[in-house]
């Protein structure tokens, strides 16, 4: 955070403070949803699916569409979130199991937080403000989580594996994958709402504990604030849902998404889409409605889950002085391009919504819409800041945050406006009217579903993205008001050359792409070494990796070139990262 913004913020909490005067601190309640697109809230659109909570919350709040994850995959993103800072800044040693091998990044979902690592936002709102702060649902931030499947995986993504894509000649020429495609599993013999009825039990257990503690702090701790935060498992996939969700969604309103031939992906892209398995026999325009359906209809029944907090904190009386965030840990691709779940810059993936409610106590916008921000996840930790009246130069940790409060937009000087809001929606579209802070973001992945680690820069309405070192494949260059649905690449057309070599220029001084991507790929082998070398019978490792990662049946195809590609690839320099297929 540059030190003029932090003035400027620092200028706006006295306006902020003194509408708190005569109450005791505001609360703050975090909500953060599990694979929803930005673009899944319809913002300022008409939604095929009943969400009343969530317009509920946009209506009296301020919208970020253009909000995006630090890194689109569950770990990562909710790690860089609650730390305000980018992936590759941090360090940890390698957990379960602990080999002492030391890890500069959150580069996957195995490699999280260090659990000892107390410079999140919930540490300095309870050390500075005197919060109590409780998490429920999912948590997933810290190292040594998730499973070998995804260790390994992620680590060998760059290993040439062989495959074919014949359809007669080996499993219906799906190629190599270790996902198991777009699919859903419903739940049929009920037709009612709420958690009778369900394929999503544990969200809401979540969400009566995290209301049911929302109470109780407002009962016992009266002139203490409280900072909730619910983590939902809903919407991940596969998705499933009950006919009573599937018969709220509006089907005649689902578009089925363009596809290009196979020969025409790039090849990053063709490396994801199969090894998601969404190649083969996949798939018809009535599977990606009936996909999008559903995904649409676990949305509408989040959105009930939210009314239990909503209700909750009127039931306590509190909803008048608590602050609102909403938001995601990363979208879900929804079937465009040909592909589903995250991992990848397209918007659909690495594009998150994001809401900011405050209270009728609050000096708060209504009914905003700022689609001229450009915003990071790594927002959050200043802004929340800023809501607990927090003075970020009086802190004594030393950390260096990487983002910007959105406090400045989220604060409304117009008091009479301020409790029943804007009679209508109000949206800003400009981005040359975003002067006091920078209107970019850096987004980065390194783990399983790709190939080569990749580095994403969106700056006002275009998206560059760079892969690698920046020198295997092309670049991708998308004009996001022109081409919302990433159609047109413009990264080979002569007349963006000084464009791309300025958004590269600028995506250099937030992050040295080319060596963190030799950096991962120096940790993928360290890695695959110390867990081969772990086993005592090398037939026991073979059995391993050949059937008990999900890449199960594509090494069956020829199993000792599997062996030799992942011999080849250790041989490879760091720096060095071949493609082929």
């Amino acid at each position: 955070m540059s030190t003029s913004i932090t003035l400027f913020v620092l200028n706006l909490l006295n306006l902020i403070s003194s509408s708190n005067a005569s109450s005791s601190a505001p609360n703050i309640v975090f909500i953060m949803g599990e694979s929803i697109a930005s673009s899944a809230y319809f913002f300022g659109k008409t939604a095929p699916m009943p969400i009343p909570n969530i317009q509920w919350l946009m209506s009296n709040g301020v919208s970020f569409p253009n909000t995006y994850s630090a890194s689109p995959c569950c770990n990562p993103s909710r790690a860089t979130t609650i730390t305000g800072r980018h992936a590759h800044k941090h360090g940890h040693y390698q957990l379960n199991p602990n080999t002492n091998l030391y890890v500069n990044g959150t580069w996957n979902n195995h490699e999280g937080l260090d659990p000892k690592e107390n410079n999140t936002f919930f540490n300095f709102t309870s050390k500075y403000a005197n919060y109590n702060y409780k998490y429920f649902g999912k948590i997933d931030w810290s190292a040594g989580e998730h499973s070998l499947s995804c260790r390994v995986t992620s680590w060998c993504n760059k290993v040439n594996f062989p495959f074919t894509l014949n359809k007669t000649k080996y499993d219906r020429g799906f190629g190599w994958y270790d996902e198991h495609g777009a699919t859903y599993h419903d739940k049929i013999d009920c037709n009612q709402p709420g958690p009778n009825c369900t394929q999503h039990s544990k969200d809401w257990d979540a969400v009566q504990q995290t209301a049911d503690w929302i109470i109780s702090q407002s009962q016992q701790s009266e002139n203490k604030p409280f900072f909730a935060y619910w983590g939902s498992w809903i919407v991940h996939p596969p998705y499933g849902t009950t006919k009573y969700w599937l018969n709220q969604v509006n089907e005649s309103m689902i578009i089925a998404p363009e596809w290009v031939d196979i020969d025409e992906l790039h090849p990053e892209d063709f490396q994801s889409s199969m090894k998601k398995k969404m190649f083969g026999d996949c798939c018809t325009d009535k599977y990606k409605k009936e996909i999008r359906a559903h995904y649409y209809a676990n949305i509408a029944e989040y959105d009930l889950m939210i009314g239990v907090i909503l209700n909750a904190l009127k039931t306590a009386n509190v909803l008048n002085n608590t602050w609102i965030i909403i938001t995601s840990d990363h979208g879900d691709m929804k079937m465009e391009h040909q592909q589903f779940y995250k991992m990848v810059p397209y918007e659909s993936s690495s594009k998150v919504p994001s809401i900011i409610y405050g209270g009728n106590n609050l000096n708060v916008q209504r009914n905003v819409i700022r689609n001229d921000i450009i915003s990071s996840m790594l927002d959050y930790f200043p802004t929340i800041m800023d809501m607990a009246n927090i003075d970020w130069n009086k802190t004594s940790e030393n950390v260096e945050l990487d983002g910007y409060s959105l406090m400045p937009y989220i604060v409304n000087t117009n008091k009479t406006e301020n409790e029943n809001g804007n009679n209508e929606l109000v949206i800003y579209d400009n981005f040359d009217n975003i002067k006091d802070r920078p209107n970019y973001i850096m987004s980065q992945f390194h783990g399983d579903e790709i190939h080569l680690s990749w580095f994403m820069l969106r700056q006002n309405e275009y998206k560059y993205v760079v892969y690698g070192s920046g020198k295997e494949v092309a670049p991708r260059l998308f004009n996001l008001v022109k081409d919302p649905n990433e159609m047109n690449d413009l990264a080979m057309n002569v007349s963006y050359k000084s464009l791309i070599q300025s958004m590269d220029d600028t995506l250099r001084t937030i992050i040295d792409y080319p060596a963190i991507a030799e950096n991962v790929e120096k940790y993928n082998k360290e890695s695959f070494v110390l867990w081969r070398d772990s086993f005592l019978d090398e037939a026991v490792f073979n059995d391993t990796i050949s059937t008990e990662i999900r890449w199960r049946v594509s090494w069956e195809y020829d199993n000792n070139g599997s062996f030799n590609a992942i011999n080849e690839w250790l041989k490879t320099p760091n720096d060095t990262f071949v493609w082929s297929f």
